[in-house]
């Protein structure tokens, strides 16, 4: 199954939205980088994958630039994960990569604005809608690694994870308006490529999503996302 011509991630074969989009087909997924809600100062690679920062010259030059998605997180998913490989960190490693609602501001890292949510690599901090106050999280990351995001829409939380790894919790807040996947960079030379399911992840989240949906069908969690966001009974039956 394809969603906005993009392979649906293993992780969600079979469950309640796959189900549900089998018969609507209406619930789209993030899968590429949206060059119509990206930064001047970004530049993205014709397969809507693939990102860099293009500002040269002096230091004083490089403001923060962000872009985000095509589509937004679909709620009724109850679990959405990608990761980013960064090709280069370039000059001082100032990337970050979170999420954003549709109307916060593009030049910012993920979590610097208000409604918006990140992971900094340069200091290894989170940000949470203040890009003055950052909260100690995890470790740095380079060129060379691979960040990973999974939220968790059954307990509005979400986790990074690095080269397969999970550092654990970063929000347990995650609600709200649409939230975007969101990718910041500062720096020349800087680098990325992002992966909603394209091809193989690093971390093992077939194996995580499947206790997540077990538990949400023992639990009843199934359901109250279908009276909230209308998915068909039928679909949470299964």
């Amino acid at each position: 199954m394809t969603l906005s011509n993009f392979i649906l991630p293993s992780y969600l074969v079979d469950t309640p939205y796959d189900l549900y989009n089998q018969k609507k087909k209406s619930i789209l997924l993030p899968g590429k980088l949206n060059k119509n809600d990206c930064a001047d100062e970004l530049t993205i690679e014709d397969d809507g994958l693939k990102i860099f920062y293009n500002v040269q010259g002096h230091r004083s030059w490089y403001i923060a630039a962000a872009v985000r998605t095509d589509f937004p997180i679909p709620v009724e998913a109850g679990l959405f994960y990608f990761e980013v490989y960064i090709i280069n960190q370039g000059l001082d490693g100032l990337i970050g990569i979170g999420m954003s609602e549709p109307n916060v501001n593009l030049n910012g890292q993920p979590g610097w604005n208000e409604r918006s949510y990140g992971y900094h690599g340069d200091d290894g901090l989170k940000f949470i809608s203040n890009g003055h106050r950052g909260y100690d999280y995890g470790p740095l990351y380079t060129t060379d690694d691979t960040i990973g995001c999974c939220v968790n829409f059954f307990d509005n939380t979400c986790f990074y994870t690095k080269n397969g790894i999970s550092l654990g919790m970063a929000f347990d807040d995650i609600s709200g308006g649409e939230l975007y996947p969101s990718f910041g960079m500062r720096n020349p030379k800087a680098c990325i490529e992002v992966n909603f399911g394209q091809r193989p992840f690093v971390f093992d989240i077939d194996q995580y999503a499947k206790r997540i949906f077990l538990n949400a069908k023992e639990k009843n969690e199934w359901a109250k996302l279908s009276e909230i966001y209308k998915l068909s009974k039928s679909a949470i039956e299964q």
